[in-house]
């Protein structure tokens, strides 16, 4: 069975310096796994507004990925791929963003925070293995990786650790 994992922005491995991105990458090739990008991580990295000289390399690793949508919530665009806002994805983002951001209210989240909640939100729609992110503060520490668990998303770091439970 193939493993389809989300890849958070933090896990791109534009340069292919991280070893354990290199052993996934490797596992990819293999079709061992699958790489999947949340329409948000796609915003997040390739608005025009950013001036970052490596913008392409995100855009070409990006697109060597398959892309899962996210809920719209207007007034954002439906360019990069959406679906339109339920009661249950209401209620999801909330939830998640409650755990991530526990000292903030949505009006509170810049915009990056609400894309990480809503590339997690897509990931648990699209009902995909894990999620990948090296963003241990906002996923991972202060019992965020147990809460998501038990809202059914698996939020991994990229590790040995992470290799081995796949190897299983």
């Amino acid at each position: 069975m193939v493993v389809r994992i989300s890849l958070d922005s933090s896990c791109l491995n534009i340069w292919h310096k991280h070893r354990i991105l290199n052993i996934l990458e490797m596992l990819e090739k293999q079709g061992k796994i699958e790489f999947f990008s949340p329409a948000p991580v796609w915003r997040e990295q390739t608005r025009p507004e950013i001036k970052d000289p490596f913008r392409e390399l995100y855009r070409k690793r990006l697109e060597e990925t398959k892309s899962i949508s996210e809920t719209t919530i207007f007034p954002f665009s439906l360019k990069v791929g959406a679906r339109f806002v339920t009661e249950e994805s209401m209620r999801k983002i909330e939830q998640i963003a409650k755990i991530c951001f526990p000292n903030k209210s949505w009006s509170e989240l810049t915009e990056n925070e609400k894309n990480d909640v809503r590339a997690l939100e897509a990931h648990a729609y699209a009902g995909l293995d894990y999620f990948l992110t090296l963003n241990t503060k906002d996923f991972i520490i202060d019992g965020k990786k147990e809460k998501l668990e038990e809202k059914g998303i698996l939020v991994r770091e990229p590790s040995d650790e992470f290799i081995r439970e796949l190897e299983h």
